[in-house]
């Protein structure tokens, strides 16, 4: 039986991203993208749509970097979005991000 694989809505504390949503029309750092991500995330109940949201988040952040840098990457978008630092680890390897081994 072929293993279950993570949805975003999983791994995200949705009441931390409803908190911090704000549409943020042009984000200048981290902070905007954070909010502007939760703004768009939660304005949709569309499972595909939210995954890749995230998918292509992790992608950008992660792109051609080691990894050791993924892994900080993973650490501070568990802090800024309320993810499960584990869960977002597997999302990540499902999408083929490479991470440390822990």
């Amino acid at each position: 039986m072929p293993e279950k694989t993570l949805d975003a809505a999983d791994l995200l504390d949705w009441d931390h991203l409803c908190d911090i949503a704000e549409l943020v029309e042009a984000p200048k750092n981290w902070n905007d993208g954070a909010k502007r991500f939760a703004y768009r995330f939660t304005s949709t109940a569309d499972v595909a749509a939210q995954n890749t949201m995230l998918t292509d988040l992790l992608l950008n952040a992660t792109y051609k970097q080691s990894p050791e840098t993924a892994e900080e990457v993973i650490g501070v978008m568990c802090s800024s979005l309320g993810a499960d630092r584990e869960k977002l680890r597997e999302f990540a390897k499902q999408i083929g991000i490479k991470l440390k081994r822990s």
